[in-house]
């Protein structure tokens, strides 16, 4: 089988990043002032966007792609490619190894 080569590219997040996310939720929650709003017996919905939260697909700074990818990656002001292209190789027991 054969795969594509890969590189590694890099992606420049912007805006502010949240150190404490329970707690910035809690007070965006309290900036709402739902005790003033809400009635007895009325329900209220609650949402949640991901981008920005640790641990999240959105928020990886690095990652790797196919050669086909690369003109996406280069009309991409945010994404840089850090690495030249390499096969893609694996071990002995059958583990990508790190290109």
């Amino acid at each position: 089988m054969v795969l594509p080569c890969m590189a590694r590219i890099k992606q420049a997040m912007e805006g502010p990043t949240l150190t404490d996310i329970p707690g910035s939720v809690r007070e965006a929650i309290r900036k709402l002032d739902l005790r003033g709003r809400v009635k007895s017996g009325q329900t209220v919905a609650v949402t949640a966007g991901s981008r920005g939260i640790a641990k999240n697909t959105l928020d990886l700074a690095e990652m790797d792609v196919s050669e086909s990818m690369l003109p996406e990656v280069q009309a991409t002001p945010r994404l840089s490619q850090i690495t030249q292209l390499a096969p893609v190789v694996f071990d002995r027991e059958g583990n990508l190894s790190p290109f």
